[in-house]
């Protein structure tokens, strides 16, 4: 919800409540993981309205920036595959789902190294955020991201 503060919490908001009530609905804790998916991304809608409202105050935008930015670069590509791989029974779809936590695992790992090494910035572009680094634009990196998603 990158157009307003207010959209990010209240999204954050809703998709925590929905996270928790499909967190109580898991029946094993190999369900735990997918269930908790609206959760984590409740988590990164707020964590970007803190971006929205910590522009002006370079520490917390810094603090913010990245925090946002490792669970969108970093976390998901890595979570998703693995939260589906946990629940997958046919062992067919079960490879499939390893080969996309590897490629996850490979790109969420060369984003962490490259924010490591080249600064992230955020700032408003036309009523929306928009993160910067010279790194992200990668074509190969951003389709192997897709496909890990």
């Amino acid at each position: 919800m990158c157009f307003s503060a207010t959209a990010s919490f209240a999204a954050g908001g809703a998709l925590s409540a929905m996270g928790g009530l499909t967190v109580a609905r898991a029946q094993t804790k190999a369900e735990l993981p997918f269930a908790s998916i609206p959760l984590w991304f409740g988590i990164q809608q707020a964590i970007e309205g803190v971006v929205w409202l910590s522009f002006g105050s370079d520490l917390l935008n810094t603090i913010a920036t990245y925090a946002f930015v490792l669970f969108s670069h970093i976390f998901w590509p890595i979570f998703l595959p693995l939260a589906l791989l946990l629940i997958e029974s046919d062992p067919l779809r079960q490879k499939i789902l390893q080969l996309g936590l590897a490629i996850g695992s490979a790109v969420g790992f060369s984003f962490l190294y490259l924010i490591i090494v080249d600064p992230v910035t955020s700032q408003i572009v036309h009523g929306s955020i928009a993160y910067h680094s010279s790194n992200f634009s990668p074509l190969l990196v951003m389709m192997l991201y897709l496909i890990a998603t």
